[in-house]
């Protein structure tokens, strides 16, 4: 069995795609490229087997962050107003508690900064796909 699968991860090294898949980092059209490779253009590493498609474009991964946007908000806002709250007479557990909801909301923030970042590079993509001569 185990023959058979290293047979097939062969088989995909070597068979070109017949249809349009989309490089994950720059929007090159992966038509007439093996299953599993390099992109031509970036350089990045693509599997385009339908059981993995690791690196291929995604259009269901274009979306903005809204949800963790706004816990984010909530959390610092609500973390940053308990803390001031309790830092006159100093109460140390309300401090460490809210310290660790600022933490949260500085992590929900950053998620937020990367998956916005992702949105609007893969927007870009899109567009560059959009008007491409060879579609």
């Amino acid at each position: 069995m185990r023959e058979g699968f290293a047979r097939d991860e062969l088989a995909d090294m070597e068979r070109t795609l017949s249809y349009s898949v989309y490089c994950n980092g720059c929007g090159f059209d992966l038509r007439h490229q093996t299953y599993v490779g390099r992109c031509p253009e970036c350089n990045g590493e693509y599997n385009a087997r339908p059981t993995s498609m690791k690196g291929i474009l995604n259009v269901g991964e274009l979306k903005l962050p809204f949800v963790d946007g706004f816990l984010a908000v909530i959390c610092l806002g609500f973390g940053g107003m308990w803390l001031a709250a309790n830092l006159n007479p100093v109460n140390d557990w309300l401090v460490m508690l809210a310290s660790l909801v600022i933490l949260l909301g500085l992590g929900l923030a950053r998620r937020v900064w990367v998956d916005a970042h992702r949105f609007f590079r893969l927007r870009h993509v899109f567009t560059r796909i959009e008007h491409d001569d060879d579609a």
